[in-house]
Formats: C-alpha cells, structure tokens, sequence
C-alpha cells in the first residue's frame, strides 16, 4: 500500500523527514488545524448568509414593480459596486444585508418617473423598503490536478466537494484491487452517477416546490436528505434555495396582482373622463351644424359674407375629428380595460396551469433522470466499483486540499467530499491508490 500524509496546514510529508519537519511546524500547524475544522463545522446555509463579499461577485437589485432599478452588476475590483441608477457603495468585505441596507438608503431619496394613461408625467418616490440585494452569480471555483477536465467552474450555493470533482470529470485514475480498469469508461460512469444522483436530488425538491405552491397535501412534509439521496446538509441548501424561490415567485405574483388591479382602476377613471368628453364634444358639433344651418340661410339673403359661411364649415369639421379622435381614443381604453380585467380574473388559473405544467416536465425529467442513474450505478457494479458515495477499499481515493482566501487571509483546507466549497475556492486533487 502506498500511504500519504497531509499535516493539519495543509503541506504533504512523507517518510520520517517529512513527519519531522511537520512536528517542527508545531503550533502553527494545530492552530491552522483548528481554524479549518471550525469553518468547515458551519452549514451551506449560514457560510451563504454571512457570506464575505468579494470583487468579481455578482449582485442583483430588485424592487419590485420598478424595472428601472432590477439590474446587475459584479463587485469592481477596487471593491465598489456599480449598479444601474445607484452611486457606487462599497461591497467586497461586506455581506448582502449591508449592501442591501447601503442601497435602501440611497433608494429612499430618489423617486422615479411614471406615465398614467393620458401620457402625463408623474414622479413617484422609490418603495426602498421593498428593495432586495440577491447573488445574482459568484466568482467560480477552479479545480486542478488529477481531475479529467480540470479549469474554472461556475459556483452555486450548496456545492460540495464531491459535486465539484464531478463537474471536473471526477479524478482521473480508478482502479480495483490488482485489476487494472478501463480508466476512462470507469471515471464515465462514476462521473454519470454523481452528475445524476444530484441531478435527481434538485428535481425532487423541485416537485416539493411545485406541489407545496399548487397547495398540495403530499408537499405539506418536505423531503429528507434519505428521499433526496443525498447528506442532510445538502438536502437542507435544496430545499432552502427551493424555499427562497417560492418566496420571490410570490411576491412576483402579488406585484402583478396588485399592477392588474391599479390598471383597471386607471382605466376605469380614464373611461368616464373620455365620456364626459364625447358628450361635450357630440353637443359641440350639434351647436355647429345648428350654426352651419342659420348662416346658410343669412347668406341666401345677402344678410352675411361667403367667408363666414367657410369659417363655419371648417369649425364644424374641426369638431366632428375632435370627436371621432375621443371616440376612438374611449373604445381604445375600453379594450385595455377588458385585457387588464381579463389578466386579473386569470391571473391565479394561469399561474396554476404554468405550475402543472414545471411539475409534470419535472417528473418526467426524474423519471428519465432515475433510468440513467440505475444504468450509471450497473455500470459501475459490473466493473467492481462501488459508487463515489460508498468508496471503500479496492477503490483510488482523491486526496483533496481547498485553497482558500478570505480577504487578506489565506488558507488551506483538508475537507471531506460532503463538505461545502465557497465561491473562489481553488480544489487541488490528488490520487492515493488504495489496495487490498
């Protein structure tokens, strides 16, 4: 058996000069030790809610209602952040919530402009309560080493290590007991597997979702990590990024609503504006053919001039458009009535035929998905290997080591492959080949 050694800081050693010189890192080496088995103690959901932010972040800014203000921008690298019609806030070193709070305040003093259904001009203070920050996109991880496809890869909340090594093609040598494998079609495989098996763990927290926003009764517990086929923690940062979708779905839908209800409202009080209108308008033309009518019969007596007569033939068509302009403007404003009442009264049945329509194309999908995954784990079966999830002997284990820096601090980890990475991590992997 080949062995290796990874001190507590992080450095291989190796044979007794290598274990003598890491006794001789002494403290510094238990208090690093320390510090990485701390941070790594905590969840994927509280190491995202306090995360520290960094250049190269992603943030996005929503305010319901006002599409002026939804933009995006990534964090500078002087650590500032540019954001639509905002002035720069400082963000890296931060969290969400004081950028958030740094933008609700700078929200509270602007307003924004607004057009009514006449295309008068209004100017409408900026609701900063409603203002919410999100990551829109984190700075990638990069993975190197004895990995199939080694480079960057997009980070997402609730990424293990384990789901980072799959997306870089898994590590790069299998092998079982004195039998040498096909390498490729093995790391295929396993690679299959680990994709499918988070694959299937996203779609069933999907169908939790789905279910628990159509009110069904199956989605009134949700699944555990035993349904989702994966760790607790895991299944927890599925099911809450699920949870916090719901949330921003819902408060879409009351923004449309309530969007509906003032269209309507708007429409309704232009409606009995452009009436009152066509009323004095058709009284308006009646007085001018009553008028056309008195001076025609003056000019057949010679009592007033031709020029008068064509001053009152260009009033009377004058007020005749006048009114066909408000007519139609009136059979206009009623069409748009109709629509927002229709979208309003629809509103809930179309957003529950969208939702049926997510859930049966996300079952399907796991349908697919659970054939692939028995396929994925014979494949495996047939070579001898147990699946990256039951490693055990027989099978080349990744030693796995994760960069780290935080700010001005840096440091390196030796994690487990169910722990969490964090937006920048650099996984290094290598290979100790385990026999019997």
């Amino acid at each position: 058996m080949i062995k290796s050694f990874f001190c507590d800081s992080g450095a291989r050693v190796g044979g007794s000069g290598g274990i003598r010189r890491a006794l001789r890192q002494g403290r510094r080496a238990l208090s690093t030790s320390c510090a990485a088995a701390a941070l790594l103690a905590f969840s994927a959901l509280q190491a995202m809610a306090e995360y520290t932010l960094q250049a190269g972040d992603v943030l996005r800014v929503i305010v319901p209602g006002m599409t002026d203000f939804n933009t995006a921008a990534a964090i500078d690298n002087d650590g500032m952040l540019r954001l639509g019609p905002f002035a720069p806030v400082p963000a890296a070193g931060g969290d969400l919530a004081s950028v958030e709070t740094l933008l609700r305040a700078a929200a509270a003093q602007m307003v924004t402009r607004r057009y009514d259904a006449t295309g008068a001009v209004s100017f409408v203070p900026v609701p900063a309560d409603d203002l919410r920050v999100t990551v829109d996109a984190y700075r990638p991880i990069h993975v190197y080493g004895a990995v199939r496809t080694p480079g960057a890869s997009p980070f997402r909340p609730g990424l293990t290590v384990r789901a980072a090594l799959a997306g870089a093609g898994g590590a790069s040598t299998i092998v079982d007991g004195q039998r040498a494998l096909d390498g490729a079609a093995t790391e295929r495989a396993q690679t299959d597997f680990s994709t499918l098996t988070l694959e299937r763990a996203r779609l069933i927290a999907t169908i939790w979702r789905l279910q628990a926003s159509l009110g069904m009764a199956s989605a009134d517990t949700p699944p555990d990590g035993a349904a989702l086929g994966v760790g607790a923690r895991s299944a927890e940062a599925l099911l809450n990024a699920q949870r916090r979708l719901i949330e921003t779905l819902d408060a879409q839908r009351e923004a449309e609503i309530a969007f509906l209800k003032s269209a309507v409202a708007q429409t309704e009080s232009r409606i009995a504006i452009l009436t009152e209108q066509t009323a004095r308008q058709a009284d308006a033309v009646a007085a001018d053919e009553e008028e056309l009518t008195r001076v025609t019969q003056l000019l057949s007596r010679g009592v007033v001039p031709k020029d008068r007569l064509l001053d009152i033939r260009r009033a009377q068509v004058l007020s005749a458009t006048r009114l066909l302009d408000i007519e139609n403007d009136l059979e206009r404003v009623k069409f748009d009535r109709i629509r927002f009442a229709a979208d309003l009264q629809t509103a809930e049945s179309r957003r529950r035929e969208r939702l049926l329509g997510e859930l049966a194309t996300a079952q399907a999908r796991l349908e697919e998905v659970a054939v692939r995954l028995d396929a994925a784990r014979n494949q495996l079966a047939l070579r001898g290997v147990a699946p990256i999830a039951a490693l055990g002997a027989g099978v080349a284990l990744p030693d796995v080591q994760i960069h780290r820096g935080v700010g001005a601090l840096a440091f390196t980890l030796n994690p487990q492959l169910d722990d969490y990475v964090e937006p920048g991590d650099v996984i290094e992997v290598t290979i100790t080949f385990v026999e019997d």
